[in-house]
């Protein structure tokens, strides 16, 4: 990959872009209403195969007809694809940015310089200046660069070819912005409401009928 060599450049990371990557940062949210989001979608598809197990228990026990076997079968359903619906979307997402791409597979790039961020993701530039910037996160293994709570470029320790990741911390954080709220942030806290109330009511309805059943 073509990079321009500047003597200004005081820190680069670079490292490969694939399939295998995005999934792997799955286990990796970005916020904590991320991890309450993920951890309630999954409480619904369990609630929801747990009522769907139930309507199939009962339409067999009792010779129920057509209309009980469809309920039970649109539950299971549901409760599947909220179940893989990070994979489903990180597919989508995924095959979006490859498109872009032309490639299965590529290299993300990103120089620091004195003034500003340059960032090589692929076929693909872009500038951006650090008070764009809102935050530094960090953990063991990687940087995270918020440019919103919910959306960040995301940089492994081990991608640094120039530069100790022991200085970068100091150099970036006295350049950083205001951290913006955006409007991925909003749209996934509605979701998590909406979500929440569709459990508070799925127990409310099935619940009942669940312990009777039992």
């Amino acid at each position: 990959m073509e990079t321009e060599n500047k003597p200004n450049i005081l820190f680069s990371a670079e490292y490969e872009y694939n399939w295998e990557w995005l999934l792997s940062q799955q286990n990796r949210p970005l916020t904590k209403l991320n991890y309450i989001y993920k951890i309630i979608v999954l409480l619904l598809s369990i609630i929801l195969l747990l009522v769907s197990c139930m309507m199939f228990a009962v339409a067999i026990s009792t010779s129920a007809g057509f209309m009980t076997f469809l309920n039970a079968f649109v539950f299971f359903v549901i409760a599947a694809f909220l179940f893989f619906s990070n994979r489903i979307n990180s597919k989508r997402r995924f095959k979006a940015i490859r498109e872009i791409q032309g490639t299965d597979r590529w290299q993300i790039k990103f120089d620091f310089l004195e003034d500003k961020l340059k960032v090589y993701n692929g076929v693909q530039k872009l500038e951006i200046d650090y008070n764009q910037i809102g935050k530094l996160g960090e953990d063991k293994d990687m940087f995270y660069l918020y440019i919103e709570k919910s959306s960040a470029f995301r940089i492994p320790k081990n991608s640094f070819t120039i530069g100790s990741i022991g200085d970068f911390e100091a150099f970036i954080k006295p350049l950083l912005g205001k951290l913006k709220t955006g409007t991925n942030y909003k749209g996934m806290l509605i979701s998590t409401l909406i979500i929440a109330g569709l459990i508070i009511y799925t127990l409310s309805v099935f619940g009942p009928v669940f312990v009777d059943f039992l």
